[in-house]
């Protein structure tokens, strides 16, 4: 008359390990299987994370870019006379063209993207700027400031081999 309904095996993912995670009042097999799903809060602080990231990297090298553009003009300035591997004729145009796009980049990068939507851009731009500082910023400072004296190179001398 009434037929019995039978119990479907459960899916691997929500079986236990192993016997003591079975016992575990924290994972209940039953009122708390586990997941392998990821959840779309967690899923979005990692997009987010990552184009922090992306940004911060970015930031990094604009700011090398305009370091070595600042280098070359400097070099060429101070040793006009000293053989080079290559020679660039319009290099102070060059440097100044790749420098100013270099620092507009360097700025527009500030600006938060539109996968941020409504969020605040100065606490973007706080981010981003405390991430170049901590990055870029902060490991060649210390670097600079905790050598020790046996790492420097004799001021007429060239480095040592």
């Amino acid at each position: 008359m009434f037929s019995r309904r039978r119990r479907r095996p459960r899916p691997a993912f929500a079986r236990s390990a192993s016997p003591a995670a079975a016992r575990s009042p924290i994972a209940h097999p039953v009122t708390h299987p586990p997941t392998r799903r990821i959840s779309w809060p967690a899923l979005a602080m990692m997009t987010v994370a990552s184009v922090g990231f992306a940004a911060m990297a970015t930031q990094v090298y604009m700011i090398m870019y305009v370091l070595m553009f600042i280098a070359a003009i400097r070099l060429r300035r101070s040793q006009p006379r000293r053989a080079r591997g290559y020679h660039a004729p319009a290099l102070g145009l060059l440097c100044v063209l790749g420098g100013s796009s270099s620092a507009v980049a360097l700025v527009l990068g500030f600006i938060p993207p539109s996968q941020f939507g409504h969020s605040n851009p100065v606490l973007y731009a706080g981010l981003i700027l405390a991430g170049v500082l901590a990055i870029g910023i902060l490991p060649p400072v210390l670097m600079d400031r905790l050598r020790k004296p046996g790492w420097k190179a004799e001021v007429g001398g060239s480095a040592p081999q």
